[in-house]
């Protein structure tokens, strides 16, 4: 078995490893987004399968996306605005539609970073466009 590697391409906010205490820090984001945000509990369901069902929609309500870079064993994140990172496995290149990435989108982005952060108690700083890969 061999490494496999990842491109991504993503607009929004790295994260140093200290640079933050995420409020998701004693769990994973989606079940941080679906408890304290959409209120999905799983003593509220009587089947498991419709507990999952329930977190996942409420996860992918979340306005951004925590996209996870460096190495599986040593991850690093960029909080992202939802749907707004490109990935891409070697082998083949893929082609960017470079107006997905207009100064018109990235200032719209911006404000959703920056919503989401000060709604959260999230540190916020300027997001940037950044190219970065996940090996695992």
């Amino acid at each position: 078995m061999g490494i496999s590697s990842n491109g991504i391409l993503v607009f929004g906010i790295a994260y140093e490893e200290d640079e933050n205490d995420f409020p998701w820090a004693s769990c994973d984001f989606e079940e941080w987004y679906s408890r304290e945000v959409c209120g999905v509990k799983e003593a509220d369901f009587e089947r498991c399968d419709d507990y999952w069902d329930a977190r996942r929609a409420a996860a992918k309500s979340a306005p951004v996306d925590l996209v996870l870079h460096c190495m599986y064993d040593y991850p690093m994140y960029i909080l992202a605005p939802r749907n707004t990172f490109v990935s891409n496995s070697r082998g083949f290149p893929k082609e960017i539609d470079v107006t997905a990435y207009s100064l018109e989108k990235q200032a719209a982005w911006r404000k959703v970073l920056q919503e989401f952060c000060e709604t959260h108690g999230i540190f916020f700083k300027e997001p940037k466009l950044w190219l970065c890969s996940l090996m695992g």
